[in-house]
């Protein structure tokens, strides 16, 4: 133990407690036991699905205290640190304890991960270490080491600095870490901890290319995706990740500046929802929710079935009919506890290879009825859903939808089943209605009539409406650039001239955008450059404490040797045979205590009595002026104590003892004389303030 003791002293830093010496948890930089609960339950989980111990490669291990603790779980870990000092500590530690299957190596981390191909582990920790890495060898070099990483491990478990630390690597970091992580089907942020060097949390992830890892909870990754459905488009920017496996599905939403907190409340409408769905509404098993500073993420049950739009887009046959049908049932359902769906589409429509369709995306399940786009109305927003059916054609989502928003547009029957209902008020219209007539038209109704003024105004202003739309999806392509642009299509000189002030204003904006960056540029080597005389008076600090700690420890060592020393006096018979004596003692030093306190508690009471009923009869005066003429000490102390009880006033003394005054033979005289014996200060003070103002009257 000697010798650890010895390679500890040399380490330049105690980053992290060493395992199985608590007694230096107090001297380490920073704690490991809130980040090691949560590896625990990563590695608890991975164990319970492959019912076999790990193999773990610790990059960056420090004193290897996370090596050890794993270890100690049943682990088969290797650690790696660059530093030789660090792996003299971790090797001293590891002879300790034989039981434990861990192994240690010095070396830099660039070189051990150029060696990885071909071995398997299944969880490679990097805690708070690539910062470094990132700093020396570039952003793009890191991420391809990650590449590596995610191919040989089953779970990467990472933390990373932040750009917002101030320190001089601080610069080098990117602005949002997770984008270091771009590649990996699964990403989870788990939580965010404190550092020993700045008052900023820094996120600890876990990804991985094979496995789904959320609280206890994992499972096989079937499929990953950013996009909620092929027609997405970005729309989320890669906010949004997806997460399928044979029986559920992982939603994980990162907190997204621009989108403000819409995913977020997607996602708690969406648990509370399946939480308690309504009575007669198909619903997915929730699993797991939560939220934390990062992201919000759900773990469901995963139905099964092919998005609709899917089907569409892969000209796949359905029933049209069936589907409506069975989308207005459970519209109707929502609608009797209150609910409605706010992005009724095809690809939140779910279709079995039975043919059941479910609406997903639970999350736009509200109580306000209101469709989340363009025409709003959401009776008219089904109408527009149930053309895209049963025509089998979706437009890619934007501000404005497809303009079909009466029945009239319909294909035939649907269009006579659901014409009725233009008939009644709209503020009669509901989903159990527009159910009805579609049963009732289903099992033969009226036929719409083409000599019907208000259809044929309706559908010609849809018509011209919907060439309008796709004239403007034609100039969206053009401007935007999208290689899909149709050639039958010409842009005229007025869409080129608007084109070319769009392209001037973004190069304005680009411009601008430039100059604050060489601005934020300067200020930022104004902060590294403050950062290094932080990190001076920060490493003088160090030193000084660590010299507080070493002289702590001293006291500590002789606080320890003279506790031993008395637990050895008091385990001694000599101190058990001196336990009476050391008691009478002890009684005899708090005698003159209680003599006093009896003196103050019984004795004054009854001599204070006794005075009163001396005063009180002419013959006991006689009698006492006759007995303490003999005792004149006596006699000052008890006149002495009447007059601090306030039982005689003033006093004269004669040769023969007390003159009588009055009834009270113990009275104050007129005036004072020094034979009066000693006033207290207070009476004194108030005596001498008198005779000064009888004085001044006397003169005056």
């Amino acid at each position: 133990m000697s010798d650890l003791n010895r390679l500890i002293g040399e380490l330049p830093e105690i980053y992290q407690p060493i395992f199985g010496n608590p007694a230096y948890d107090l001297e380490c930089s920073r704690s490991c036991e809130d980040r090691l609960r949560e590896i625990t339950k990563i590695h608890e989980a991975l164990v319970a699905r492959l019912e076999r111990p790990l193999r773990i490669l610790d990059l960056g291990c420090a004193q290897g205290y996370f090596s050890m603790s794993l270890g100690a779980l049943g682990a088969s870990v290797h650690g790696v640190d660059y530093l030789e000092q660090n792996i003299a500590v971790c090797s001293a530690i590891a002879k300790s304890y034989p039981e434990i299957d861990v192994t240690f190596e010095s070396g830099r981390i660039e070189n051990i991960l150029e060696n990885l191909a071909g071995q398997n582990f299944d969880i490679v920790l990097g805690l708070s270490v690539f910062h470094h890495l990132i700093h020396e060898h570039g952003e793009g070099r890191v991420v391809a080491m990650f590449d590596e990483i995610l191919d040989c491990a089953g779970l990467f478990v990472c933390e990373f600095a932040l750009a917002t630390e101030p320190l001089y690597w601080g610069a080098s970091q990117p602005q949002k870490p997770r984008t270091l992580l771009d590649k990996a089907a699964f990403v989870h942020e788990i939580a965010r901890f404190g550092t020993h060097l700045a008052d900023i949390k820094r996120p600890l992830y876990v990804a991985s290319n094979k496995y789904w890892c959320v609280g206890e909870l994992l499972g096989s990754i079937e499929s990953s995706t950013t996009e909620s459905h092929p027609l997405a488009g970005g729309a989320h920017r890669g906010a949004r990740r997806y997460i399928f496996s044979p029986d559920h599905v992982v939603k994980i939403f990162e907190h997204d500046a621009e989108y403000g907190e819409r995913g977020t409340l997607e996602i708690l409408h969406e648990a509370k929802f399946l939480q308690t769905p309504p009575p007669g509404f198909t619903a997915p098993s929730l699993y797991e929710v939560g939220v934390n500073e990062g992201e919000a993420w759900l773990v469901m049950e995963r139905l099964p079935g092919q998005l609709l739009v899917e089907k569409i887009l892969h000209e796949q046959s359905y029933d049209a009919v069936s589907v409506v049908h069975q989308i207005l049932q459970q519209l109707a359902v929502l609608e009797r506890s209150g609910y409605y769906h706010d992005d009724l589409r095809a690809w939140n429509v779910l279709l079995s290879e039975k043919g059941v369709a479910q609406l997903i995306d639970l999350g736009s399940i509200s109580r306000t009825p209101l469709d989340i786009v363009w025409p709003h109305n959401i009776f008219l927003a089904a109408f527009i859903f149930i053309k895209e059916v049963v025509a089998a054609r979706v437009d890619r989502p934007g501000f404005l939808r497809e303009v079909a928003i009466s029945p009239y547009s319909l294909p035939q029957p649907i269009d006579a089943w659901l014409a009725p209902m233009w008939a009644i008020l709209p503020s009669q219209w509901s989903f159990a209605l527009m159910q009805e007539l579609f049963e009732k038209g289903m099992k033969g109704g009226s036929v719409v009539t083409t000599d019907d003024p208000f259809a044929l105004w309706m559908t010609g202003i849809e018509s011209g409406m919907q060439t309008l739309k796709q004239h403007l999806n034609h100039v969206e392509y053009k401007v935007d650039g999208l290689p899909h642009t149709p050639p039958s299509v010409a842009i005229d000189s007025g869409e080129l001239a608007e084109f070319q002030e769009r392209a001037f204003t973004a190069e304005s904006r680009a411009m601008e955008l430039a100059a604050q960056a060489n601005h934020n540029e300067s200020e930022l080597h104004e902060w590294i450059h403050k950062a290094g005389y932080l990190d001076q008076e920060l490493r003088q600090t160090r030193v000084e404490l660590q010299a507080s700690l070493e002289n702590a420890h001293l006291w500590f060592v002789r606080a320890s040797e003279s506790a031993a020393k008395l637990e050895v006096i008091q385990n001694s018979k000599a101190w058990k045979a001196t336990t009476s004596f050391r008691w009478i003692h002890e009684q005899l030093s708090i005698l003159p205590n209680r003599l006093s306190r009896l003196r103050a508690k019984c004795v004054a009471p009854l001599l204070a009595r006794s005075i009163r009923i001396v005063i009180g009869r002419p013959s006991l005066v006689h009698f006492s002026k006759t007995v303490l003429r003999r005792y004149p000490v006596a006699y000052q102390h008890l006149r002495l104590f009447a007059y601090r009880r306030g039982l005689i006033h003033g006093h004269v003394v004669h040769s023969d003892g007390f003159r009588s005054h009055g009834t009270n033979p113990l009275a104050a005289p007129t005036e004072y004389t020094p034979e009066h014996g000693p006033l207290s200060p207070k009476a004194e003070k108030i005596y001498q303030e008198l005779v000064r103002q009888m004085q001044t009257k006397e003169r005056q």
